[in-house]
């Protein structure tokens, strides 16, 4: 074993002990060593940290320590297995430091072997992995929900022939919309449909027909058993068959007729399954079980920021006079574990007081106790400025209307300046009655700057004559509830009538014998979803593109809940081309290959499910026609897998050439190259895990970022979000086309020889004129031949770029019946050797490539007379 060694331009004082002893000081990981005796003979400061300053490590086992006994039993087992196997061992354990840190841990612990190659020292470094297990939990909680959803949306379920028609009977269909099986055939489903939508709809069907794409639309559905129509969403996908034809098209409806009609139910449907996606508009918070203590607040400049559990945080926020309020919300949201929502007063971090709408959601354990809160609040002061104002201006409107005219008007013109500093149309209608008490229209009272603009001077004048869209779109009636229940309303509507086309997000509430609203454009933020659309799609290229074969499996349980078979639920191009087949979407992964039994990859794959740590292996299959070697690596989704396949079949059939070499020193040549290989692959691997990995976590946190509700409460921050995951995006498909081309150049497989070394040139061509000769390359080579060309004449001119400081450069390859000539040539300033008089290591990595091939490299160079390098490599035409 090699001993490290420090550079020649470090200190003669500073050793190489006082070296690693610095290194491993910086690490914020936990490391240290065990003896013989499974005593710690070393600690990093982090490692004596978690202990205290007053607990010495050095010399003491798990039992000084007061390990619990089962934990300590645990590590003593895998110290030794180190000791005994001389191998690496991991886990995760639980575990109470004496300074009170309660986390998860993993390990990893390896072994130091000394001169005699005996196992020394056991080293080890540890991590804290409690937020990964915590966020995991989430996870699949929210998984839970999800699946409960789905399973109770649909209503009915039907099936089309492959140009639109329905030829099968749908039971369920027909029980929802009353038709019979002659009525329902064909494209009669169209009469069961609004009279007012059934063009349209049809219209809407035959496009999706012919644009061959999926179907999701919301239309108004004659419902059987109450004798009306009720808004229905509708989706439709395409059925293929194994040679990619459409066969049929599956269709369900999903009843929305509540989502519609309640505005109120929409938005708790979505305050239950889009948890803090609507409410994490402005300030975020962590609050304990019993709300006594606060684990963290982003206060976004608005509040202080919270950044350690604090226990006063009621009197550093909360006015005094406003305390019992929110005490008393918060100790029925414990009791009944709801949703805590509340507008309340709060103290600003300027010192001034505003107002926040509150709202915080409890997470559950599977015992159904509450862990924590997760809250979200919005600063309304504006909006409740607005409101407080409005109610004055009405109160003193009412009280003083008879002696103080003036004195109201001047308040009627503060009060227009307030709304008119607002860029939301703020408008004040009074209800229009008949003889019977029944509103049947309603008059403008007030219109703020921004209404204005949009309507112009229509004080006075009716509503349903000037905007008689409102009745078709509800919002009449919605004026008409409020002014006679007295309760608020708040609703989002598409709008598209007299001057609007857009969407609009509305509040209304009473005033006197009338409604006061405010109104805001968020057309911007529904557009929102198209540019999420286009993240995923460059997210889809990522995972097509990579010359890995990739595939996601989903977990197929049994009543137990123990798996029997996997859903292969997505393929990319490169594992269908490594299969042949096109069709593997939807099939049972061990019906389709029974001999991933047998090769041991079944039971990785569910070692990876269940344990949730990643899995990889090298094997050999085969089965199914394959018969080759194969490195692949299993990570965990959801409740199932990542899979990655690379053939390795070329580097096995090189691990059998070095057991044929005769020569000793051919031998030593050649597992030079392996190890080369395999460090290659290694660096794959880590630019797969580092590179491509972390870029691809990066883009699902920053997703998670991109919220719907910032397009319009904070533009600029959206914009600023969605740029940033686009930049991720381009620099994931760069990395993931960099990383193919390193693993084969596409264009050498598809083009050959000639179209890869021409593109190595014109990529080279911008540091230094490079000219390319090629004859006799009438036929394509064998593949490994091949690539040792391309990679030789790669090298070649990548080391006249980098070295030989020439302006011009020569590329010349000759194939002939007894071998092939490669001839590169410069007019740089020589080969320079070390002070050794050796030649580079580049040239000496060439030459070991070259004598594999039992050929030979010829290097002619002088001082400012340029280079000429000969490689010639035996090779039998024909």
């Amino acid at each position: 074993m090699k001993k490290f060694q420090l550079n020649a331009d470090f200190p003669a004082e500073l050793t190489q002990t006082r070296f690693f002893e610095a290194v491993l000081a910086a690490m914020p990981d936990y490391v240290y060593a065990f003896n013989r005796d499974h005593r710690f003979a070393y600690v990093n400061q982090v490692m004596q940290g978690l202990f205290g300053e007053n607990i010495r490590l050095i010399g003491k086992n798990f039992e000084d320590l007061d390990y619990p006994v089962e934990l300590a039993q645990k590590l003593h087992g895998y110290i030794e297995q180190v000791f005994i196997t001389g191998e690496t061992a991991e886990d995760e354990v639980f575990y109470t430091s004496p300074t009170g840190v309660s986390a998860y841990f993993n390990f990893s612990w390896g072994p130091v072997f000394n001169d005699s190659g005996e196992v020394e020292l056991v080293v080890g470094i540890s991590r804290d992995m409690t937020e990964r297990r915590e966020l995991e939990e989430r996870i699949r909680e929210s998984e839970a929900r999800w699946r409960g959803l789905i399973e109770t949306l649909a209503q009915s379920t039907w099936e089309t022939d492959p140009d639109g028609y329905v030829v099968k009977d749908s039971p369920s269909w027909r029980a929802y919309t009353g038709q019979t099986l002659s009525e329902w055939l064909g494209e009669g489903w169209v009469n069961a449909i609004h009279p007012s939508q059934r063009t349209p709809a049809l219209q809407q069907w035959k496009e999706v027909l012919k644009m061959g794409k999926d179907l999701d639309a919301e239309l108004s559905l004659y419902h059987a058993a109450t004798q009306t129509y009720r808004w229905t969403n509708v989706r439709a996908t395409r059925v293929f068959d194994e040679k990619g034809n459409v066969v049929k098209w599956v269709g369900m409806n999903i009843d929305i007729e509540d989502r519609k009609r309640t505005e109120e139910a929409r938005l708790e449907s979505e305050d239950r399954f889009r948890s803090f996606v609507d409410t994490t508009t402005d300030v975020v918070y962590r609050m304990s079980p019993d709300w006594r203590e606060m684990y963290l607040l982003n206060g976004r400049g608005f509040l202080k920021d919270v950044t350690h559990p604090d226990n006063t945080w009621i009197d550093v926020y909360i006015p005094l006079d406003e305390q019992a309020v929110v005490k008393n919300t918060i100790n029925n949201a414990i009791k009944y574990k709801h949703m805590f929502e509340l507008e309340h007063r709060v103290k600003r971090s300027d010192g001034y007081v505003g107002w926040l709408q509150s709202r915080a959601v409890p997470l559950l354990d599977k015992n159904g106790a509450i862990k924590e809160w997760l809250g979200a609040s919005t600063d309304i002061t504006h909006r409740r400025n607005v409101q407080e104002a409005l109610q004055n201006f009405n109160v003193q409107l009412e009280q003083e209307v008879a002696t103080r005219t003036i004195e109201l008007q001047e308040n009627k013109d503060l009060l227009q300046v307030t709304l008119n500093s607002s860029s939301d149309m703020i408008q004040v209608f009074r209800a229009v009655r008949d003889k019977d008490g029944k509103i049947i229209d309603f008059v403008w009272v007030l219109n703020n700057q921004a209404a204005e603009e949009i309507y112009g001077d229509v004080i006075g004048q009716s509503l349903l004559q000037n905007n008689p869209g409102v009745v078709e779109q509800g919002i009449f009636d919605n004026f008409v509830k409020v002014t006679e229940t007295g309760a608020s309303l708040q609703y989002e509507k598409h709008y598209v009538h007299e001057q609007f086309n857009g969407w609009f997000y509305q509040s209304v509430i009473k005033l006197n014998d009338g409604v006061a609203t405010c109104t805001r454009d968020i057309t911007e933020r529904k557009e929102v979803e198209l540019a999420l659309q286009k993240s995923h799609d460059q997210l889809q290229s990522i995972f097509n593109t990579t010359l890995l074969q990739m595939s996601i499996l989903q977990a197929i349980r049994n009543e137990d809940g123990e798996i029997d078979d996997f859903l292969i639920t997505l393929v990319n191009k490169e594992l269908e081309k490594e299969t042949g087949r096109n069709d593997l979407v939807g099939k049972r992964y061990l019906h389709e290959y029974p001999g991933v039994k047998e090769a041991g990859l079944f039971g990785l794959i569910v070692k990876t499910v269940e344990t949730g740590e990643p899995q990889s292996t090298e094997y050999y299959y085969p089965y199914e026609g394959f018969n080759k070697w194969f490195s692949c690596m299993f990570v965990k989704l959801n409740d199932g897998v990542v899979a990655t396949n690379l053939d390795i079949s070329a580097g096995k059939l090189a691990e059998e050439k070095v057991r044929q070499l005769e020569s000793e020193q051919q031998l030593e040549i050649f597992r030079a190259t392996l190890t080369t290989q395999e460090e290659e692959r290694g660096r794959i691997s880590e630019s797969l895990h580092n590179g491509l990995g972390q870029l691809l976590y990066g883009i699902k946190l920053s997703l998670d970022n991109v919220a719907e509700e910032e397009a319009t409460t904070d533009p600029e921050k959206f914009r600023g979000d969605l740029k940033y995951t686009q930049s991720l995006l381009s620099d994931a498909i760069s990395e993931t086309r960099r990383i193919s081309h390193e693993l084969m150049p596409a264009i050498l497989e598809e083009f050959g020889l000639k179209a890869a070394l021409k593109d190595v040139c014109d990529q080279l061509q911008k540091a230094v004129k490079i000219s390319l000769s090629l004859k006799g390359f009438n036929n394509r080579l064998d593949k490994y031949l091949e690539l040792a060309i391309f990679r030789t004449v790669q090298e070649l001119l990548i080391n006249v770029v980098k070295h030989a400081e020439a302006a011009e450069a020569r590329a010349e390859l000759t194939a002939a019946n007894k071998g092939i000539n490669i001839r590169v040539s410069d007019n740089g300033k020589g080969i320079q050797a070390d002070k050794k008089g050796r030649p580079g290591i580049g040239l000496a990595s060439i030459r070991n490539k070259v004598k594999l091939l039992n050929g030979n490299v010829k290097v002619l160079s002088g001082p400012a007379k340029g280079t000429t390098i000969e490689v010639e490599i035996p090779w039998a035409n024909g």
